[in-house]
């Protein structure tokens, strides 16, 4: 397989129809209703997928908590995949509305990440940073920490505990 760069993110995406999330081998574009469409890959051939860590028949679970004033905690529980973006990009623009300066992103529940997951945790990065807030990953265990090292991504993102 070929090492190429990391994933990156550029946002926003479309305008207002949602966010483009980018990667070597393609972008994905959600909607903001949460639809993603695979746009052409721009290599080839797309090498198969990073084995996902843990269970994946469990949909994805996305919770904000604002107990905590100026510092938002979304919370996902369950795969972050594909199908998470469309929900993890509600809870950040709600998160982002009352101008904290810090959004924590608790990974603790998650059961299974894959590459478009990694991608979506930087793209949620560069949207707080374009908001002026900082994005921080709570725990995040070692099986998601080692998904985002193998997609090279975790040198772009904050972590916590």
């Amino acid at each position: 397989m070929a090492v190429g760069p990391p994933p990156v993110a550029r946002l926003p995406g479309g305008g207002p129809t949602g966010w483009i999330i980018g990667g070597p081998h393609g972008d994905i574009v959600v909607d903001p209703l949460g639809a993603p469409a695979p746009t052409p890959p721009t290599t080839a051939a797309e090498p198969a997928a990073p084995a996902q860590r843990g269970r994946t028949d469990d949909a994805v679970q996305i919770q904000l908590d604002h107990r905590e004033p100026g510092q938002p905690v979304i919370r996902i529980r369950g795969p972050v995949n594909r199908a998470a973006a469309g929900a993890a990009r509600r809870a950040m623009c709600d998160a982002l509305a009352p101008g904290p300066r810090t959004v924590v992103v608790d990974l603790g529940a998650v059961t299974a990440i894959d590459r478009t997951g990694a991608v979506l945790m930087v793209a949620m990065t560069r949207h707080a940073r374009r908001f002026g807030a900082a994005l921080r990953i709570d725990r995040a265990e070692p099986e998601v920490r080692a998904v985002l090292r193998e997609r090279r991504v975790d040198q772009l993102l904050t972590f916590g505990t």
